[in-house]
């Protein structure tokens, strides 16, 4: 029973999941910028594709 109590108050697994946590929304920020500034520079390049033609 001492055994199931020490497990049961043992936060060190906490930290761990919350810079898991910190890790997947920071990946998913970074690819919705990139998503969003390659969608900006493909439309400002066919922009100036369209204006030399």
């Amino acid at each position: 029973m001492t055994s199931f109590l020490r497990f049961w108050r043992d936060e060190s697994g906490a930290m761990a999941i919350e810079y898991a946590a910190i890790a997947c929304f920071m990946s998913i920020m970074i690819v919705v910028g990139a998503t969003a500034t390659g969608t900006k520079v493909s439309r400002d390049y066919s922009n100036i594709a369209a204006a030399v033609s």
